[in-house]
């Protein structure tokens, strides 16, 4: 500027622009060679890293299993390869083009046996559920090459580890979770449901020929009611059970929740994909959600499972359940809409929601692909008469509840124990070792190859280890200059090393001294922060007694969960008769930021 003065400069700073302005003293914008001295620069908005997140995890999750089907090639290696020295061969190139694989001439990717290809294992095995099934029940001898595939698919997707216990049946019965439920929202809430009649409960959730809406109906009715208080809506969790979607506002009695970017939640859409966002919207109240969740799981289970003990079992029961309705649904259509069969069940099409478009059937032109809710809604739409038709009742209320033709691989899949999964591998290695004598050669440790299966099944590297590669940048991992595989992962691996090192890794350093420093959420700094924050209070611009704030703390945060606000606080003050309503407080916002939440949660 052309004369030395005092001057202001202003920013205005947002998430993707940054304001200046530079003015006098009288708040007049000043110039710069003749140009006013203010301005703005834009700039794209910072992400988070969910995306690279799914990503990553997605990526390690295949890679994990890519290395449990290794581990157990390595095992079946020397016994397959007397039989068929290519079967692996095949195998990894099964999803190559013929012209690319290595035998040109071998059109098989599983058997190539003069007396036995692919052609025969499909009829004689129409799903592998079915292969899973036969040795589940047989002793008798069978080919090594199919022990090994049944291996090969329980390996391949062994379901969940949310109940860590390997007994665990305990751990996933309907009458446990829902009691578990009612706990939490008790401690959370302040408020509790009858759950005397959970066998009621239970035939409600489960049955298939309730609509969603009669079993909120039956359910709030004998459970839940409508009671409800500041934080929660019993009502709202009788519809979330049942598999209605519902919205946050009304489930947590909050009108904020109405403008959030997911207004609303369904438990038939896994929680997980969405869990991230939703724990952005509410905070620590998203558990909630994983306590529906789990009781909605474990009824969709008994579903899968119906009368059944064994995985496999439920399975080639929907298989034969699926053929048979399918030949039903067909003869229907070709005695009553003739003129809409092949529009119904093979017609390619974009946008048509038949039964080509839901089973991926491909021949002929056309690529568009549909989902179970669509198939059904379009059959419904198609089908008007099925719904007074005798004989077709089950087959129409499946129709309209959206699950008439379920796939055997799903998304229903995902709720299944890995326990069911671990009972079928030890059924089979158990049966099979009668005739697979190598199951039962041990080792220079005396570990027998059965077991070393079964320790590939349950490996899981705990989180407090890290990374195994210790020639990484970032580890902690205690462990000796040996190959890692499951089966030795306690000798090669410190455990309690490794976790001591996990901790201090995550201990703050100041980035001055470089001394440790607290967590934001330890005991100590949320006392802190708390009485830093209502030690600025003022009545009518004098600060309150040192005895009175500690009186203030102890009864609003120490004694009480609930957020505290400037309003709060005067209406305490106002009680104890230490203030009267015309008495203005100053020097905090309206709501106190800091809480003691680690406080309560440890308690």
């Amino acid at each position: 500027m052309s004369e030395e003065k005092n001057y202001y400069i202003g920013f205005d700073i947002g998430t993707e622009s940054v304001g200046w302005a530079v003015s006098d003293e009288e708040y007049r914008i000043q110039k710069f060679k003749g140009n006013a001295m203010w301005g703005i620069r834009l700039f794209d908005e910072a992400q988070d890293a969910s995306s690279r997140r799914i990503a990553r995890t997605s990526r390690r999750r295949l890679e994990r299993r890519k290395q449990r089907l290794l581990w157990l090639e390595m095992l079946f290696d020397k016994e397959i390869s007397k039989k068929d020295s290519s079967f692996f061969k095949r195998l990894h190139e099964s999803s190559l083009w013929l012209d690319d694989k290595t035998d040109k001439n071998c059109k098989y990717s599983l058997f190539n046996d003069k007396s036995y290809t692919d052609k025969d294992y499909m009829k004689q095995y129409p799903t592998v559920y079915h292969l899973r099934k036969e040795l589940l029940y047989s002793n008798d001898e069978h080919d090594v090459r199919l022990v090994f595939l049944a291996l090969h698919h329980i390996m391949k997707s062994r379901g969940h580890f949310l109940y860590e216990n390997n007994g665990g049946e305990d751990e996933i019965t309907f009458e446990k979770s829902f009691e578990e439920l009612n706990k939490h929202i008790e401690s959370e809430y302040g408020i509790t449901f009858s759950y005397k009649n959970i066998n009621y409960a239970k035939e409600v959730l489960s049955s298939e020929k309730l609509t969603v809406t009669e079993k909120k109906k039956k359910l709030c009715a004998a459970i839940f009611g409508t009671e409800r208080n500041e934080e929660i809506n019993l009502a709202c969790v009788s519809d979330a059970l049942c598999g209605a979607t519902v919205k946050f506002s009304d489930f947590f009695c909050d009108e904020n929740l109405k403008k959030a970017e997911i207004p609303s939640f369904c438990l038939k859409n896994n929680l997980e994909d969405n869990f991230d966002k939703y724990h952005e919207i509410l905070g620590e109240r998203s558990e909630t959600l994983t306590y529906l969740q789990t009781v909605f799981d474990v009824v969709r289970l008994s579903k899968i499972l119906g009368e059944n003990s064994w995985f496999s079992d439920a399975k080639v029961s929907l298989f034969e359940k699926n053929q048979n309705d399918i030949n039903s649904i067909k003869k229907y259509v070709k005695e009553k809409y003739p003129e809409k069969y092949k529009h119904i069940f093979s017609e390619k099409k974009e946008k048509l929601n038949n039964f080509a478009a839901y089973s991926r059937y491909s021949s002929g032109s056309g690529t568009y692909f549909c989902t179970q809710q669509d198939f059904c809604v379009f059959l419904e739409k198609e089908l008007p008469g099925l719904k007074t038709a005798d004989g077709y009742e089950k087959i129409y209320s499946e129709i309209k509840e959206k699950t008439f033709l379920t796939k055997l691989k799903g998304s229903e899949n995902g709720v299944v124990p890995y326990q069911l999964q671990r009972k079928e591998l030890i059924r089979i290695l158990d049966n099979a070792s009668s005739y697979l004598h190598f199951l039962d050669e041990t080792d220079e440790n005396g570990l027998k190859t059965k077991d070393k299966i079964i320790s590939i099944f349950d490996f899981k590297i705990p989180y407090y280890v890290g990374p195994l590669n210790n020639s990484s940048g970032k580890y902690w991992i205690e462990r000796k200059e040996e190959k890692i595989y499951p089966w030795n992962f306690e000798q090669v691996v410190d455990t309690e090393a490794s976790a001591r090192g996990f901790i201090g890794n995550l201990v703050g350093r100041c980035t001055y001294t470089f001394e440790p420093v607290l967590p934001k959420d330890s005991l100590l700094y949320s006392e802190f922060c708390v009485l830093n924050e209502i030690n600025a209070l003022k009545i009518n611009g004098k600060e309150l007694p040192i005895n009175i704030k500690q009186q203030v703390y102890k009864d609003l945060f120490v004694d009480n969960k609930k957020p505290v606000t400037k309003k709060g606080i005067k209406s305490y003050l106002a009680s104890k008769n230490l203030i009267t309503e015309e008495d203005e407080i100053s020097g905090i916002d309206d709501k106190i930021k800091s809480t003691l939440k680690s406080y309560h949660d440890l308690n």
